[in-house]
């Protein structure tokens, strides 16, 4: 029995049956689709399953929070009695909670409980201002407390080993400026396309004027003198009418994803009630403090000490990759990976980016000790690894059982000596122990899930 139906079952009839659709979709890398983890869908899944897609999300629980100011936040929360670590996912600017119902699916599909909120001012969450469709706060800091209170009141209000963030665009600016204020907000985070900075290049008489910070400081303080801070910032505006004629759906000027049918999804999506109203551009104010936030991060990144993946998109739009460099640069424990082929949406591209994109994602919460550091180790962080370990081989996932036996080999290994705990004879004998049966478990891999480990082995 695959995975996800052994995860799930009791909570939705609706799951996908991926064997005879994602079957004649290209290999990625070298590797089949028959070797993909069983709950990772293919843009041919998304084509021919949407209604499946949209069934699991449904089965999610919808809740609300009221903020520290009043305004009502959604969100909706994947649980899993029998869960491996939960995993928050933090949306980019405009977006909604529904945008991730295929990676929630993936993540719920490998054991994590899953929770997605909709930030203020997007998805079904309040808005601040009379016009629904802008991306309008009265301070960034808003996002961090609100994020805060979410994984506070909402996520940790349930036990979990490990909480994971995962985090898009502007919400990885905002996972930012909220894991650096003094609480343990995640155990490890993933960042996608982080927008950190922005290219600010307004026209004059045809002529892009490229403006530093200082200046667009200046030339927001008179527009908002002028028009009002709720006003839209220069460029930014209602969302278009949604066309979804052939040539005429937007997409060649999209430049957000190379997968065509992942930005039909993203349209569909827009008209759906669950995403709430649509957003359009931002505001004047929001500009103000996203350059602020985007300001503070050389002081703050450095504080930082959770282990972090930053995946980079090449051919970005949206984000700058030179920021997202030096952040990486910054942070005490970051490993970055390029995608030079890739647009901004990462979660959302063709196959060919994002099917590394989620094992790179998978791999890194499997176990995000990369480097020559001991920091964060611990025997409770040693004892988690062990129990990983018995989750994989409880739900025969024995590729992923072997690859984090394999890496915690090389962690003890390295570590044992100097981290407190480590280097005694129970918790030694404990590790051989671990070891030993994932060993006698994967004797005889298949082919599929043979080509599976080297991949995850290679990254």
């Amino acid at each position: 029995m695959h995975l996800q139906f052994k995860i799930l079952a009791g909570m939705a009839a609706a799951f996908l049956t991926l064997s005879g659709v994602r079957a004649d979709s290209p290999s990625v890398d070298g590797l089949p689709p028959s070797a993909w983890p069983a709950g990772l869908t293919s843009e041919a899944d998304v084509q021919s399953n949407s209604a499946s897609i949209r069934g699991f999300y449904d089965q999610g629980v919808q809740g609300t929070l009221a903020s520290w100011d009043g305004l009502t936040l959604h969100y909706v929360k994947f649980e899993l009695p029998d869960e491996r670590a939960a995993v928050v996912i933090v949306p980019g600017r405009g977006e909604s909670k529904l945008k991730y119902a295929e990676l929630s699916y993936n993540l719920v599909a490998e054991g994590y409980s899953v929770y997605v909120p909709d930030l203020r001012s997007q998805g079904q969450s309040s808005r601040i201002t009379s016009d629904l469709h802008k991306v309008h706060v009265q301070r960034f800091q808003d996002y961090a407390t609100d994020l805060q209170q979410f994984v506070s009141q909402v996520v940790r209000a349930v036990p979990h080993r490990r909480v994971y963030g995962l985090a898009h665009s502007m919400g990885g600016l905002v996972t930012f400026k909220a894991a650096v204020e003094g609480i343990h907000l995640f155990d490890a985070l993933v960042l996608s396309s982080p927008f950190l900075d922005t290219v600010l290049e307004p026209s004059a008489f045809g002529v892009k004027v490229p403006l530093t910070h200082w200046d667009a400081y200046k030339v927001m303080s008179v527009l908002g003198r002028l028009y009002g801070w709720d006003a839209y910032a220069p460029t930014q505006k209602d969302p278009a009418p949604i066309d979804f004629t052939p040539g005429e759906d937007g997409f060649a000027q999209d430049k957000m994803t190379h997968s065509h049918i992942r930005y039909i999804a993203k349209l569909e999506n827009y008209l759906d009630p669950e995403n709430g109203v649509e957003n359009g551009g931002s505001t004047l104010l929001w500009l103000w403090g996203a350059l602020r936030a985007s300001d503070d991060l050389p002081a703050t990144l450095p504080h930082l000490s959770t282990r972090t993946l930053l995946m980079e998109a090449g051919q970005d739009v949206l984000a700058i990759p030179a920021a997202e460099d030096k952040a990486c640069a910054l942070l005490p424990h970051c490993q970055l990976v390029k995608f030079p082929s890739a647009y901004h949406e990462l979660y959302q591209e063709s196959d060919s980016v994002r099917v590394p994109v989620v094992l790179r994602t998978l791999a890194h919460f499997i176990n995000p000790y990369q480097d020559d550091s001991a920091e964060g180790l611990t025997v409770d962080e040693l004892n988690f690894q062990l129990e990983q370990l018995d989750w994989l081989l409880a739900h025969d996932n024995r590729v992923e059982a072997t690859y984090a036996a394999e890496r915690l080999n090389w962690l003890y290994a390295k570590f044992s000596s100097t981290v407190p705990g480590w280097n005694t004879p129970e918790m030694a004998a404990k590790v051989q122990a671990g070891l030993a049966k994932v060993a006698a478990a994967t004797v005889e891999l298949s082919a599929g899930e043979s080509q599976l480990l080297d991949y995850f082995r290679a990254l």
